[in-house]
C-alpha cells in the first residue's frame, strides 16, 4: 500500500469510533488494538488508547453511581417512639385488669357470719376469648365467680382450671367484646432485670359491701429481684386475707405496693407489658411484694385453658374459723363450699353430701387427706403437693350442724386432678 493509501487509512481510522476495531473471535469480543499501520500510525494508537481509557473511566463512574444509589435505604427508618409516661402505663393496666369476685354456696351462720362473699381479687385479660388469668387462692374455694370490667356490671364467670402449687387459675366469661377491655401485651423473655421500673395494678379490697365501687389501683416501684425468690407465706391461702399461698418458688420481688385485692393483678414494665402476676405480699410491709413471672405463666396458662387442673381435689375449701373449731372441739379442717361439676369428687357423691349439709344449715368438713391430718393450711398444701395427678386419695369427712354438734361421716375416695 502506498504512503498516500496509508494516510487515507489513518484518516479513516481517526474518523471512526474507537469500537470500530472490535471484532468477534469465537463469539468473544477482541478488544486488543490493531497493529500499528506503517508510518503515522502511532498517533492512531495513542488516540485509540485514550478512547479505551475514557470508556473505562466512564464505566467506573457509572458503577460508582449505581453503588451510591443502592446504598440508600429503600424505606426511611421510623423515629423511635418516646417512652410511655406513668399515666399511660396506668391506662394500659386499667384496660386489661379486671375485678374477680368469689362467693361460696354456703351461707351458714357458722361460716363468716352467714355471708357468702369469700373475697375479691384481680385478674388479667389474657385473650379475646374471655379468658381471665388470676390467682388460684382467690377462686379455688368459690362455688360462684363473677368478673367486673372497670366500672361495669358483674358478669358470671366459670372457673376453667386451677394450679394450686403455682397459685394460678383461669376463669372464663362470655363477653365477646370484653366490655371494652383489652388483652395485655406480654414482655419478651429475658427482658426483666433488677432495677427496672415495675408497676402493679389491681382492684383494692377495702372490706366494704359495695363491690362495684371497688377502686382501680396503680402503684409504682421497681424490680428488686428478677427471679429466684422463694417464699413460704404463713397465711391463709384459701381465705380472704389476700396475702397469697404457701411455698412459692422462683418469683419476681418488687417494691411496688401490692395491696389487699391486688393479687391476680398485673406487674407491668415501663412499656406497659406484662412481666408478672401479683401473687403475695408481706402484710406488715406492702412494699415487699411477689409476682409469678410472665414466662412461667406462659407455661402454665395453656394447660389451664384446656381445663387441666393440678394439685386439685375438685373442691372449694375454706379454712374452718378458729372459733368454730374450738367450739366443736376439733383441731381444725376445711369447710367444703363447692364441688366442681363432673369432677371425681362430684362423681363419688360429694355434691350430694354438700347439698344435704346445706339444706340442714350444716357444714361439710374435710379433716384428713389419705389419713394425714389437714387441720392447717401448711398441712393441706404439703399433703396436696405430695400427691400426683390421677392418684386416688381418701378424704376424712365430718359434718357440723347449726348447734355445733359434730356428725361423723364415712370417708370418700376420689381421684386427684
Amino acid at each position: 500500500m502506498s504512503t498516500t493509501e496509508n494516510g487515507a487509512a489513518a484518516e479513516t481510522l481517526l474518523s471512526e469510533p474507537a469500537t470500530a476495531s472490535v471484532k468477534e473471535t469465537s463469539g468473544i469480543p477482541d478488544l486488543a488494538p490493531p497493529p500499528p499501520p506503517p508510518g503515522g500510525g502511532s498517533r492512531v494508537v495513542r488516540r485509540l488508547l485514550a478512547g479505551a481509557v475514557g470508556l473505562t473511566l466512564l464505566a467506573g463512574a457509572a458503577v460508582a453511581v449505581v453503588l451510591l444509589a443502592s446504598s440508600k435505604p429503600k424505606h426511611p427508618r421510623a423515629p423511635t417512639p418516646p417512652p410511655l409516661t406513668t399515666a399511660q402505663v396506668a391506662n394500659i393496666g386499667k384496660r386489661s385488669t379486671v375485678l374477680v369476685v368469689a362467693r361460696a354456696k354456703s351461707s351458714s351462720p357458722l361460716l363468716n357470719g352467714g355471708s357468702n362473699l369469700l373475697g375479691i381479687e384481680s385478674g388479667i385479660v389474657w385473650d379475646r376469648n374471655g379468658d381471665i388469668v388470676t390467682c388460684a387462692h382467690g377462686v379455688i374455694n368459690a362455688s360462684n365467680v363473677e368478673v367486673g370490667f372497670n366500672g361495669g356490671a358483674l358478669i358470671p364467670a366459670k372457673v376453667v382450671a386451677v394450679d394450686v402449687a403455682d397459685d394460678t387459675a383461669v376463669v372464663r366469661v362470655n363477653a365477646p367484646d370484653l366490655v371494652g377491655a383489652q388483652p395485655i401485651a406480654r414482655a419478651p423473655a429475658g427482658s426483666v432485670a433488677q432495677g427496672n421500673p415495675a408497676y402493679a395494678t389491681g382492684f383494692g379490697d377495702d372490706g366494704g359491701d359495695n363491690i362495684l365501687n371497688t377502686p382501680y389501683q396503680f402503684t409504682t416501684g421497681s424490680v428488686v429481684a428478677a427471679s429466684g425468690v422463694n417464699i413460704n407465706v404463713q397465711t391463709d391461702p384459701f381465705g380472704s386475707d389476700d396475702n397469697g399461698p404457701l411455698n412459692q418458688v422462683d418469683l419476681i420481688q418488687t417494691d411496688a405496693a401490692i395491696n389487699p385485692g391486688n393479687s391476680g393483678g398485673e406487674l407491668l414494665d415501663a412499656k406497659g407489658r406484662l412481666i408478672g402476676m401479683n401473687s403475695a405480699a408481706v402484710s406488715s410491709a406492702h412494699t415487699v411484694g411477689f409476682a409469678i413471672k410472665e414466662s412461667k405463666l406462659e407455661q402454665i396458662v395453656p394447660s389451664l385453658m384446656a381445663g387441666k387442673s393440678r394439685d386439685y381435689l375438685g373442691l372449694g375449701l375454706i379454712a374452718m374459723p378458729s372459733g368454730l373449731a374450738q367450739q366443736v372441739k376439733i383441731d381444725g379442717g376445711f369447710v367444703v363450699t363447692a364441688v366442681e361439676t363432673d369432677s371425681s369428687a362430684d362423681q363419688e357423691g360429694m355434691d350430694s353430701l354438700l347439698q344435704t349439709a346445706t339444706n340442714h344449715d350444716a357444714l361439710l368438713v374435710v379433716y384428713q387427706v389419705d389419713d394425714h391430718a389437714v387441720t392447717t393450711e401448711q398441712e393441706l398444701i404439703e399433703t396436696l403437693n405430695q400427691i400426683n395427678s390421677g392418684q386416688r386419695v381418701k378424704l376424712g369427712l365430718l359434718g357440723v350442724d347449726s348447734n355445733g354438734n359434730v356428725i361423723p361421716l364415712d370417708p370418700i375416695t376420689i381421684t386427684m386432678s
